[in-house]
């Protein structure tokens, strides 16, 4: 069902890079994520445009 989205972002951990590159994602950026506990993890900023 079209929902009208045309892309996805997500912040994903390091080790899960090549999984979601496989998937069609790619990067934007290498940051941080913060984690309702409060501690803070290297993460990737990856988006995955859609087909239409």
């Amino acid at each position: 069902m079209d929902r009208g989205l045309l892309q996805l972002h997500m912040n994903a951990s390091l080790n899960a890079e090549a999984f979601y590159r496989r998937a069609g994602y790619e990067v934007l950026e290498y940051g941080i994520h913060r984690l309702d506990t409060g501690l803070e993890m290297a993460c990737v900023k990856m988006k995955k445009v859609l087909e239409t």
